[in-house]
């Protein structure tokens, strides 16, 4: 649509849009801002609707819900896209291999598949909306005008940006650049472009360096801001300046200012620009007035994605059927027509351009769409983005919508690729990788081959890529053409001419003038360099004036920019020549330079960057219509008066000579004598190139095996699936003659390569027929120059040495019945020493002929009398009748089949050693060419090669020809030739006959070795028994046949996981649809069972006898005898319970089993006399060499032979490769095998009797007797014989019957003598026991003494001895903290009610339940949880108590090494200051050396307490304790030492008590060393607490006393000890207790080593502050405690103890006794834990007045009356000191009733008991044992009996407990009606502390309602989300949106930590599928809880399976959180990196 300016410049809305564009810059002052984007939007909108009365339209009527996909039953594949771009393909019959039915997309189009168009399709497409006709026409205009101008104002202001990122090198060059400025006004801008070199860091702080505004706090945040938006955006201006008015002269410095003059504005940009290049940084300065046309090219943008997605009404068709045609539409270049500055190129109408525009040239009329792709590479990051998603919109229209778009996409390709490959910043937005969303839908893939020859441009893309390694100015890829072409036929003396017309690639035109006649020079204009294409896939081979009657002669072919050249023997000739006159096209890779070059260190190679395009060609040839086009039937048509090759030979040509560039390339020649000096890794980026171009070669292979059956193929068939196998015998009706042609065409190739040099190899004498024939149809002479060009070589000829032969003398022995002559035969073979030459690995086209050889069923004798029987071609009567008529002969044939050969020894020679001083390098090509996934693509190819050389060739010939290569043609010859050449005539050996003498030692060789000349004897035999008994290719095995195979003989090898499965087998195996059912079959899956575990696949038993080869080809020599081990175990297993165990195990070949084609007759081979002779001298040169062993040791002393370098391999090889024989021809080789004989007049039946009984070689007895069996039936009399001769040998009694026997009477032997150990043991154990009582009646007063002398280790430091009387020493612990013990949450959360009224009785037996894996119902499950109205089930963060937490590592060490090593780490913190290390300084954070756990202080070590428990019962020790209390003084001392505010806390247990520091200096007065020291230790302690303390005041909910005052911070009995032990108690909640024990038998030795080591500072801290009283002053600490328990000594407020003890938690108290009285523990006990009871009381009132019945889980009847007696009783008689509170609980206890408030009284005390428990056995291990119970007594029964406490049911028989608690509830129930504290009691929640749930199935998190991941902080859904696995919480993950500005910009992550777990964080990363464990700043990843469905993690899930969640992994991730582990887990992390930090950002 047009779209001019009316007169009036705002007359209609787009009018008034385009004036306001205009004026915009300039009014605005070129800043852009969210105004002008504003207004922009504006009146694009207003445009787009015209009128208002069209607004209606756009007013959405209400859409119903769109409905969800269906579930399909079948694998689903999920990925994680990187970017947009991407369209939805549900029913799009396109994109299934099948049709799925689904019900709601079912396939639209006809069940007959659509027509690929006979040509380009045309612009003008069809409408596909149904509405669009409804809509009034102005509406429509207006849509039209808008979206055109809107297209054509964005490729205006793109023609004058930049291609690439480039600053002006001065002020001048700076003006002259191209702007659409009318004003030209000197206001410039610098841009700075995204790229992934640059950290935002470093980014950040250039910026503010060169800025030059500072860098306050302000300007730090708007760069920041600047930056982030650089990473969303891909660019931003940075700064804006105005240039002075006067222009600087034309000649000046570079620099643009002096020192002492004032910097101009313009210089500055400059500075900054240079300086930002200089770090590789693409910025750009540019005119401020094309840079803000630019952002308003994004704001367009950006609106054409919006109008995209808009509907019309209900209709989303119309916007985007409208966007479509207008981007078909051809340009108007009239936005900048007023332009004047920068123009130098003219448009099509006369426009000036700017040097920066495009101008298309290679299609007529080029459209919108044409530039916008080409203009692609000028955008940046979200532009591109959005633009994909707009050009996704539009191909999802209509398939003719695809095809048209697809069209315009191959047409830019070339120019798309160019900005890929040479120029573009950010790759992965580049619109190069569109074509994965157009190459792989098979109908756009056959439109593109078919109709825009997309295959040849891509392959002349990569060629000139690779050739081209010296880009020119405007730096493409394909460049004009030379003056002169270079294609022609060499030495023909003929004229190279040129027409000038514009034909080009596979266009019309002839060659020759206008005229019709004269041959000129090319110019470089004479070619249009990317002409558009003809409608035919047609091939231009060569022109003639005559040769059709009706075509016209003369110049009637006028205008081909191709070459012409007059053949051999013929003058040049005008356009009537004769008929004969051949003129060769260039043969397709038009763009060649003259003689190219592949330099393998260049750019090109070692960029990946071309990897890509490689992919692009293999997803068009692999879909199954283009597969019928690469093997169509060729011929010749006319197009435009000129002959073109159709078929598939237009394609096969082109790749056959992209191979033969990559011939040769990358030799390696051997360094025999010194070591290479430099080696190069250019290897890697070959191997990636010719592997890239093997993967095409599979492809075209591929195409023609399946020709037969393609043509019967749907259009959409996405893949090349192969056929099913055709019944044998079949003759198939096409198919052969185009695999014929093709290879005549490589043979061909491959002839002119063979011959580059020169040399001996043939011409071809007779032309191959059916080219032969293709060229007469048109009346030309057949030449091989067509096909092959010399000049289209890149080897080096230096290197690639002449083919020439040599005559090879092989072959003896004589015939049965005596001396007879030599039997001897010369063979002429190829002359080359691998050793001494140069080899490179890679020969693409050999890699091309195997693939064509494949297609067994097509060149079987059958095929070819079928298709060529009775014809012109019958002289083809089978496929070595075509290969050796184009090589020349025999002699060409063996000159190709050389190349494989010399890999292949190369091969054996690097593993050999031979090729030692190569270096690494080599040995990286080798693992390369051998690799498991990529050893088919070459390894195994070059093999194929020389197996179909037998079938080719005489048998013996490719033998001999073998030996030569490998040099070992005299080890099996038995003739020591010093000179190959020289011929042995039989008439000089007439009387010699086989010689008598023994020998010792092999023939001479090249190899000086004997262990190299063994390997290579290995390595051939293994080349032979591969080409002998492979049949894969030769069999044409199916696909799922050939999986299965690789499968299994991948998993004998052991089991192992799926991913190594796939790195087993080759790569296209891994990747086919059948490979996981076929896995299923043959192996057996056992899932993960441990955290570390991955899921294992395991060969079934029966597959295993049945299938596997211990001789597979793929195998090494380790893995085949891994294999055949393997076998023996099982097989005698399995023979043992047959009742055989004395059967030895045979490993039998199996037949080579092809029964058709061209490879049935490889079995003939075994009739070979030169393979006889190699399997006898194999076996006879091994014993020669076992024999010439004995006696070479110890002066000839030694007797025992012993067994050559590889001599046992060869020999398991040798009788190999004769099984196979007798398998294959068994009566045959039988005779042979008697018959024929060699040295020493001895057969190959003689030497495998020799080594029947050998002495060194019995393990292949049983080998060498089935040979001899099978050859009895033939031979009986010979082998019966020969047995005879070797009877000597056989031993009188079999060694393994005696071996066996003896065996069997040491096992008895032993049986007896561990009987009468066992009863020894047994008396003296008695004995032992006896001792052990008299020693407990020991005085104990040595007991000191003895544990003075005990010894406790040693230091890990000095590695001294550590003793208790000797330095003093601690264990390295780490006191963090913790906000882990969760309170039982009250209100609404009646979850967590129900599951503690569901928990198990005995938390001490195991719970964890074992599911199966994958887990069933998954998707069922995740389901219903996405229902509930919190999908992670997180714990409430709030509900938290905060606490310190200790812990050791078990290691030890010297305070004063200690010290030495704190020291150390401050060195290492000042020596690497840009790392971030594993531990902090100011937090006084060290790394243990040994364990590199992370620690803070150290503890001391102390022994268990032999204290003794008070055995007063109790009743008599609370008299007497009151007693005592009544009759002590009041003491002042210690009631000052008390906190005032009367709970009985003691100040000095308080970490931050000003009385501390004295305390500590009084004590030292006397200035003792070992005083001194112990106080440094505990100061580590209180220090690390006193930090802590101060910074979580806020956390805490303990009144306190203020800071400065005594007793003020945290308590340590409570909130340092009791916190621990808390948290070791709730770690071992659902741990099994070992041998039916009890919680306490869990205590590890590390953690009591704690307790004690804890307790022992408490007992320190208190004995400080009573210095000079007896024991410390615990008599009087003991006496307070007992005081604060006694309720009489609380009535008064005046006492210290006038708070209610129900308000403290009772298990302090029991941590204050154990560190000051612990003899008084049990009594202590029985208090506390009655208080617990009523204090448990006191809180479930709390909890159930708040929680509703109804939701709450009932209980039928009561289960622990033997436990709690009368529940309502003790319950009432709590709370009826109170009687509101008595209202309140008595209303609960009615709600709830006795059976759930027994349960809860249950639960929440079980913690106290368990917690009592785990203290009192780490401070009195020896008073606590653990009680012998029925196993069905619960866990609390037990605790009771092991604590020595009454149960409550026991209360009214305990008239001093009930008095205590009396007078408890009592000053609780006064204090709570006098409300002077606050009476709330918060009890811990007692239930196994879970995880955030996370869905079973990882997928379901993406399908989640947003609201679900919707981060509370910012309120939108992030990009990447993370859930806090503690709380449940989503929180965006290094995200720019959530930030805290006030702490240093730290991510949210942290900030959730300090909120919700305090210093550790614990995080689920859902697109990375990591754990992230954050610590104080620092961080690591852990391994995901999910796994695949093989039972492997996927990080990032790049690999696309589903993945579920592993409960074992997942239960890890729990017990690290639960122990406390994060800080060392990220310690150990950072430790073993140099990690650069950067954690504070997630």
């Amino acid at each position: 649509m047009a779209h001019r300016l009316s007169a009036d410049p705002r007359s209609d809305p787009l009018s008034d849009l385009r004036f306001s564009l205009e004026i915009m810059p300039g009014s605005r002052k070129y800043v852009f801002n969210a105004s002008a984007r504003a207004e922009i939007l504006t009146k694009l909108h207003a445009s787009l609707m015209g009128s208002s009365n069209n607004q209606k339209y756009f007013l959405p009527k209400g859409v119903g819900s769109v409905p969800q996909h269906q579930l399909l039953s079948h694998t689903i594949s999920f990925f994680i896209s990187t970017q947009s771009g991407g369209c939805c393909d549900c029913g799009d019959e396109e994109a299934w291999r099948h049709n799925t039915h689904c019900q709601y997309h079912p396939y639209t189009s006809s069940p007959t598949p659509s027509a690929v168009p006979p040509g380009p399709l045309s612009n003008d497409l069809p409408s596909v909306s149904p509405n669009i006709d409804n809509l009034p026409q102005s509406l429509k205009d207006s849509m039209h005008r808008t979206i055109a101008f809107a297209i054509d104002f964005v490729l205006d202001v793109l023609d004058y940006s930049p291609d690439e990122t480039s600053i002006p090198t001065n002020e001048t060059d700076l003006r002259l650049q191209p702007t659409a400025d009318p004003m030209m006004k000197d206001v410039f801008c610098l841009v700075l472009w995204n790229d992934d070199k640059h950290s935002f860091d470093e980014v950040k702080t250039v910026i503010l360096e060169l800025s030059g505004r500072g860098s306050g706090p302000d300007r730090e945040k708007e760069v920041d801001a600047l930056v982030r938006r650089l990473e969303e955006e891909g660019r931003v201006m940075v700064d804006m300046n105005v240039v002075n008015t006067n222009p600087p002269p034309p000649i000046q410095s570079s620099l643009p200012h002096h020192h002492g003059q004032q910097q101009q504005p313009s210089a500055k940009l400059l500075e900054m620009a240079r300086s930002m290049a200089q770090i590789d940084m693409g910025v750009t300065i540019r005119r401020a007035y094309d840079t803000f046309c630019e952002q308003a090219v994004a704001v367009i943008i950006e609106w054409l994605l919006d109008i995209s997605r808009a509907r019309v009404g209900s209709d989303s068709l119309i916007l985007r059927e409208t966007l479509a045609k207008e981007l078909l539409m051809p340009r108007r270049r009239d936005a900048f027509g007023f332009g004047l500055a920068g123009f130098s190129n003219k448009g099509s109408a006369g426009t000036i351009l700017p040097l920066s525009a495009a101008t298309i040239n290679e299609v007529p009329n080029p459209t919108r769409l044409d530039y916008m792709f080409v203009y692609h590479g000028k955008l940046w990051k979200r532009l591109r983005l959005s633009l994909k998603e707009v050009y996704a919109s539009v191909i999802s229209l209509s398939r003719t919508h695809k095809l048209t778009v697809a069209g315009h996409y191959a047409s830019m390709y070339h120019r798309i690729v160019d900005t890929y490959l040479l120029l573009d910043r950010e790759t992965e937005s580049s619109i190069k990788y569109f074509s994965l969303q157009l190459f792989t839908v098979p109908s756009v893939a056959t439109h593109l081959v078919k109709n825009h020859r997309i295959i040849i441009r891509l392959l002349n893309l990569l060629v000139n890529f690779f050739t081209n390694t010296h880009r020119p100015p405007e730096k493409r890829t394909i460049q004009q053409p030379p003056a002169i072409s270079p294609f022609y036929p060499p030495g023909s003396g003929v004229a190279v001419g040129a027409a000038t017309g514009a034909g080009g690639v596979g266009g019309g035109g002839g060659v020759g003038g206008a005229g019709g006649g004269a041959t000129t020079p090319i110019s470089p204009t004479s070619h249009n360099l990317h002409s558009y294409p003809s409608s035919q896939h047609v091939h231009s081979i060569y022109h003639s004036t005559n040769t059709a009657p009706s075509q016209p002669s003369g110049g009637a072919g006028a205008g081909s920019g191709v070459a012409g050249v007059v053949g051999p023997g013929v003058p040049g000739s005008g356009g009537g020549g004769a008929a004969s006159t051949y003129i060769p096209i260039n043969q397709q890779l038009q763009h060649l330079q003259a003689h190219p070059t592949m330099e393998v260190e260049s750019i090109p190679f070692k960029s990946k960057r071309f990897m890509p395009i490689f992919s692009d060609l293999r997803y068009l040839m692999q879909t199954r219509p283009v597969q019928r086009l690469l093997a169509e039937g060729s011929g010749v048509g006319w197009v435009g008066g000129q002959a073109q090759i159709t078929g598939h030979l237009s394609y096969i040509l082109p790749i056959t000579q992209t191979c033969q560039l990559f011939m040769f390339i990358q030799p390696n020649r051997r360094a025999a004598t010194v070591h290479v000096e430099y080696e190069t890794d250019a290897w890697i980026s070959v191997f990636n190139v010719t592997l890239s171009l093997s993967r095409v070669v599979r492809v075209l292979g591929q195409a023609y095996a399946n020709a037969p059956t393609l043509g019967a193929t749907n259009a959409n068939d996405m893949d090349a699936q192969p056929p099913l196998p055709t019944p044998p015998g079949t003759v198939l009706k096409r198919g052969t003659k185009e695999i014929v042609e093709a290879l005549e065409v490589v043979v061909t190739c491959f002839l002119g390569v063979c011959r580059t040099n020169g040399g001996e190899v043939p011409y071809q004498k007779d032309p191959p027929l059916l080219l032969a024939a293709l060229h007469a149809q048109v009346g030309q002479a057949y030449s091989p120059t067509f096909y092959f060009n010399p000049i289209l070589l890149t080897l080096d000829k230096t290197k690639f040495t002449p083919i020439t032969f040599h005559r090879v003398s092989f072959g003896m022995g004589s015939s049965h019945g005596g001396k007879g002559k030599k039997r001897s035969r010369v063979y002429e073979v190829v002359k080359f020493d691998v050793a001494d030459g140069w080899v490179s690995f890679h020969h693409s086209l050999y890699w091309l002929l195997a693939e064509l050889y494949k297609s067994t069923h097509l060149l079987s004798d059958e095929q070819f009398q079928s298709e060529f029987g009775g014809t012109q071609f019958g002289v083809y009567k089978s496929l070595r009748d075509v290969v050796v008529r184009c090589a020349g002969g025999e002699k060409g044939v063996l000159a190709i089949i050389d190349f494989p050969l010399r890999v292949l020894v190369m091969v054996a020679q690097i593993r050999v050693g031979l090729w030692v001083r190569n270096g690494f390098a080599i040995r990286g090509q080798l693992m390369h060419y051998r690799d498991y996934m990529l050893r088919e693509l070459c390894f195994d190819q070059d093999l194929f090669n020389l197996q179909t050389a037998l079938v080719l060739l005489d048998p013996d010939v490719v033998l001999v020809t073998m030996l030569d290569r490998f040099n070992l043609t005299t080890y099996f010859n038995g003739l020591a030739d010093e000179d190959e050449d020289e011929v042995l005539h039989d008439a000089d050996d007439d009387d010699d006959g086989a010689s008598t003498s023994t020998r010792t030692t092999p023939y001479k060789t090249s190899y000086g070795e004997v262990s190299q000349l063994c390997g290579m004897v290995e390595e051939l035999l293994f080349v032979l028994i591969t080409i002998l008994s492979e049949n894969a290719s030769a069999s044409r095995m199916p696909i799922p046949a050939a999986v299965r195979r690789e499968i299994v003989h991948a998993l004998a090898m052991g089991p192992c996981g799926f991913t190594e499965l796939t790195k087993r087998v080759a790569e296209r195996f891994g990747e086919n649809a059948a490979f996981e059912k076929i896995l299923s079959d043959v192996a057996v899956f056992k899932p993960p069972e441990g955290s570390n575990d991955v899921g294992q696949y395991e060969l079934r038993e029966e597959v295993l006898f049945e299938e596997v080869n211990p001789f597979f080809f793929h195998y090494t020599r380790n893995r085949r005898e891994e294999v055949e081990n393997a076998l023996r175990t099982k097989l005698k297993k399995k023979l043992a319970k047959e009742g055989k165990p004395d059967k030895e195990w045979v490993y039998i070949p199996k037949p080579f089993g092809v029964v058709e084609g061209i490879y049935k007759d490889i079995p003939k081979v075994f009739e070979s006399e030169v393979l006889l002779q190699i399997m006898f001298y194999t076996v006879f040169n091994v014993l020669v060499l076992t024999e010439g062993s004995q006696g070479a040791e110890n002066g000839g002393t030694q007797q025992t032979a012993t067994t050559p370098p590889s001599g046992e391999a060869i020999l398991d090889q040798a009788l190999h490769l004769i099984m196979l024989a007798l398998v294959e021809r068994e009566e045959y080789v039988s005779i042979m095998a008697a018959t024929r004989k060699f040295e020493e007049d001895r057969n190959l039946v003689d030497v495998i009797c020799a080594l029947e009984y050998h002495e060194q070689y019995k393990g292949y007895r049983a080998r060498v007797q089935w040979i001899l069996q099978k050859m009895s039936p033939y031979i009986s009399d010979e082998v019966a014989a020969r047995r005879r001769e070797y009877e000597a040998l056989r031993p009188s009694v079999d060694p393994e019957e005696a071996r066996k026997k003896a065996a069997k009477a040491r096992q008895e032997a032993i049986m007896q003598q561990m009987k009468a150990q066992q009863a020894s043991f047994a008396i003296n154990f008695d004995d032992l026991d006896d001792e052990d009582d008299e020693g407990m009646s020991v005085d104990e007063g040595n007991t000191d003494e003895a544990e003075a002398n005990v010894s406790f280790g040693t230091c890990i430091v000095c590695q001294e001895e550590l003793l208790a009387t000797g330095k003093v020493f601690g264990a390295l612990g780490l006191v963090q903290p913790s906000r882990f013990i969760r309170k039982h949450p009250d209100s609404q959360h009646h979850t967590y009610l129900n599951e503690v009224l569901g928990m198990v009785n005995s938390l001490d037996r195991a719970s964890v339940k074992k599911e199966p894996f994958p887990p069933l119902d998954a998707d069922t499950r995740d389901a219903k949880a996405a229902n509930s109205s919190s999908v992670f089930e997180g714990f409430p963060a709030n509900y938290t108590r905060f606490g310190l937490v200790s812990s050791v590592c078990t290691h030890m060490m010297h305070l004063e090494c200690f010290q030495v090593y704190s020291v150390s780490i401050r060195q290492r913190h000042r020596a690497q200051p840009t790392r971030n290390h594993p531990e902090s300084i100011p937090r006084k954070e060290y790394i243990c050396p040994l364990c590199k756990s992370l620690g803070n202080v150290i503890l001391p070590v102390v022994n268990p307490s032999s204290t003794k428990l008070n055995a007063t019962p109790f009743p008599d020790w609370i008299r007497a304790a009151g007693i005592n209390i009544l009759k002590s003084k009041p003491d002042p001392h210690l009631e000052s030492l008390q906190i005032r505010n009367g709970t009985g806390e003691f100040v000095f247990w308080a970490c931050q008590d000003p009385g501390y520091s004295s305390a500590v200096r009084s004590n030292n007065t006397e200035g003792k060393p070992e005083l001194l020291e112990a106080a440094k230790m505990l100061d580590t302690v209180m220090v690390v607490s006193k930090s802590f303390s101060q910074q979580t005041r806020h956390l805490r909910d303990r009144p306190e006393p203020e800071v400065g005052e005594r007793g003020a911070g945290l308590y340590l009995p409570e909130e340092l000890l009791g916190y621990t032990v808390a948290q070791i108690e709730t770690a071992l909640r659902g741990i099994e207790a070992p041998k039916g024990g009890v919680v306490a038998d869990n205590l590890t030795e590390a953690q009591i080593k704690m307790i004690r080591g804890v307790t022992s500072v408490l007992t320190r801290l208190a004995a400080l502050q009573f210095k000079g009283r007896p024991e410390e002053g615990r008599d009087a600490v003991r006496q307070a405690i007992v005081k604060r328990l006694l309720p009489e000594w609380s009535r008064t407020s005046l006492t210290s103890f006038h708070s209610p003890l129900l308000l403290r938690d009772p298990f302090t108290i029991l941590v204050e006794a154990a560190a000051v009285a612990p003899d008084i523990l049990r009594h202590v006990l029985v208090l506390t834990y009655y208080a617990s009871l009523a204090r448990g009381v006191i809180g479930l009132v709390y909890i159930l007045n708040k929680t509703r019945s109804y939701s709450i889980t009932q209980i039928q009847r009561r289960a622990h009356e033997d436990i709690f007696g009368d529940v309502r009783m003790f319950f009432m008689s709590v709370v009826r000191h109170s009687p509101l509170f008595e209202h309140t609980a008595t209303l609960a206890f009615e709600t709830f009733g006795e059976a759930r408030i027994e349960k809860l009284l249950y639960a929440f005390t079980l913690p106290f008991l368990r917690r009592a428990a785990l203290l009192c056995r780490a401070v009195l291990p020896n008073a606590f044992p653990t009680p012998t119970s029925a196993p069905s007594t619960c866990e609390y029964s037990r605790l009771l009996t092991m604590l020595g406490i009454p149960p409550l049911s026991d209360l009214p028989n305990q008239d001093t407990l009930q008095n205590a608690l009396s007078g408890w509830c009592a000053h609780y129930g006064h204090t709570h009606n006098m409300s002077q504290l606050n009476c709330g009691v918060m009890l811990d929640y007692p239930g196994i502390y879970r995880l955030a749930r996370l869905p079973l199935a990882l997928d379901t998190l993406f399908t989640f309602p947003e609201k679900f991941l919707t981060c509370e902080r910012c309120n939108t859904v992030s990009n990447d989300p993370g859930v806090c696995l503690i709380c449940g919480t989503v929180v965006c993950v290094q995200s720019s949106c959530c930030v805290d500005e006030d702490y240093n910009n730290r991510g949210e992550c942290n900030m959730h930590t300090r909120e919700c777990s305090g210093m550790v964080g614990l995080f689920f990363c859902i697109k990375k599928s990591v754990v992230l464990w954050l610590n104080a700043g620092n961080g690591s990843f852990y391994p995901s809880p999910y796994l695949d469905a093989h039972g492997e993690p996927d990080l990032q899930m790049k690999r696309g399976r589903r993945q579920f969640l592993h409960n074992a992994r997942f239960e890890e991730v729990r017990k690290l959180w639960l122990n406390h582990g994060i800080p060392t887990i990220v310690a150990r992390k950072l430790e073993s990196t140099l990690d650069a930090g950067g954690w504070e950002t997630m």
